[in-house]
């Protein structure tokens, strides 16, 4: 099912989570579970959406699994040298201003010197794709950031970036 696309990706990091037998520190059982019963709601309301994404890959949340998730994430998506106990300054944004336009995740952090960024495009909407999206965001975030990692989020999981505009990363 296309619609199911998302809570798959959540249901694999999740499932990763307990197949890597990972301690985590929270005694209650995994309550994002419930995303499921919500997808129709929420896949029409890509901010909620992007917003729920955002509270689950938080270290910060009171979730309880730390950096657990994000760390998990990061692997999925192949960024495999973060280590938290080196970074500093992480946040992530949902709607993030940028060049006219707003980025729907940005994940920043501060390595040693250097700045980092990992951008998400959440595509639940259908919404079509703006003319050169993906690059403007690339090119205005590495302004300021090294960007690690651009990532498209689409509700069809046969549709990529490829299928939208060149991505430089």
């Amino acid at each position: 099912q296309v619609g199911n696309h998302i809570d798959k990706e959540i249901m694999d990091i999740l499932k990763l989570l307990r197949d890597q037998s990972i301690v985590i520190e929270n005694n209650s059982t995994m309550p994002f579970i419930l995303l499921s019963i919500f997808h129709d709601e929420i896949s029409r309301k890509e901010v909620l959406h992007s917003k729920v994404i955002q509270t689950i890959l938080n270290p910060y949340e009171s979730h309880g699994y730390k950096f657990a998730l994000l760390e998990l994430f990061f692997l999925k998506i192949g960024i495999k040298d973060f280590n938290k106990e080196l970074i500093d300054e992480l946040k992530i944004s949902t709607e993030y201003p940028i060049d006219g336009r707003s980025i729907d995740i940005l994940i920043t952090w501060k390595c040693d010197t250097k700045k980092k960024a990992v951008i998400i495009e959440n595509k639940l909407n259908y919404a079509r794709d703006q003319r050169n999206q993906l690059n403007d965001y690339y090119t205005g975030i590495s302004r300021t950031y090294e960007v690690e990692k651009v990532v498209y989020l689409h509700i069809n999981p046969n549709k990529s970036a490829r299928d939208t505009d060149t991505v430089k990363k």
